[in-house]
């Protein structure tokens, strides 16, 4: 429970909120630097009163320095509101989230906030529907970078219980496909891998049947039979995850 939340946890009796990592003076001063020196800066946010100071601190920051042009990335907007997002639009922050959280932590979620809390994180749709740009990542070594398990969990909004999420907000396979391999412009500081052009770099995966045609745990599967058969886990890590993965009893599942 270390999300800073605005509103209590669910069931708290002293009305714990989670807490910051940092002051506001802190947080504004950190990127009035970024700005000054033209670097990106990139903020984990866990909650949607972390997510608040970030944009608090950035717009203050951006007032103080008449700078704004840094393009900055909030990392998991994991409980983020819809109004935030329309505020990040106003600021140009891009969110990267955290969607398999929904499979991996969903249930979790709904104990910690309640359902209506719970129900809306990791809110791709709201952020397409705002047109605003935005990511995905697993927070490795938290989890296996595994960008199509990724997908699948923004698709389906599924919990491990088998409870659907907000089915409101599932965005289609077009959705998250188009936000994974490339990034958005300027959504981090590499300009030359990801996308297809020519001069991006980076494995492209061919398939004989198009994959949006497949159910996505059909392609899902057939990904992570190319990926292990030619990588293996070299990154050696999220096995502790893996007998619980959603990939469990897809077509070529390993």
């Amino acid at each position: 429970r270390t999300a800073w939340m605005l509103q209590p946890y669910a069931g708290s009796e002293d009305g714990y909120c989670g807490y910051p990592a940092h002051t506001d003076e802190a947080v504004t001063a950190f990127v009035a630097q970024a700005l000054r020196e033209g670097r990106q800066i990139l903020a984990h946010c866990n909650g949607d009163a972390a997510a608040e100071q970030y944009l608090r601190c950035t717009a203050r920051a951006a007032e103080e320095t008449g700078l704004s042009s840094i393009r900055p990335v909030m990392i998991h907007a994991q409980l983020v509101r819809r109004d935030q997002l329309a505020r990040m639009a106003d600021l140009s922050i891009i969110p990267s989230f955290f969607a398999a959280h929904l499979w991996y932590w969903g249930d979790v979620h709904m104990e910690n906030f309640g359902p209506d809390r719970a129900a809306t994180i990791s809110p791709l749709r709201w952020a397409a529907d705002l047109g605003l740009p935005f990511t995905l990542h697993q927070d490795t070594p938290v989890i296996a970078p595994d960008m199509l398990e990724s997908v699948w969990c923004a698709v389906s909004r599924l919990t491990r219980k088998g409870r659907v999420l907000a089915p409101e907000l599932r965005i289609s396979p077009w959705r998250p496909c188009g936000r994974s391999p490339s990034t958005p412009p300027g959504s981090t500081s590499w300009s030359r891998t990801g996308g297809v052009s020519p001069s991006a770099s980076g494995p492209i995966l061919l398939c004989s049947t198009p994959t949006l045609s497949l159910r996505l745990p059909q392609a899902y599967g057939i990904f992570r039979f190319w990926r292990q058969s030619k990588m293996g886990n070299p990154f050696g890590v999220g096995n502790a995850r893996r007998q619980n993965s959603p990939r469990k009893g897809f077509p070529f599942g390993v």
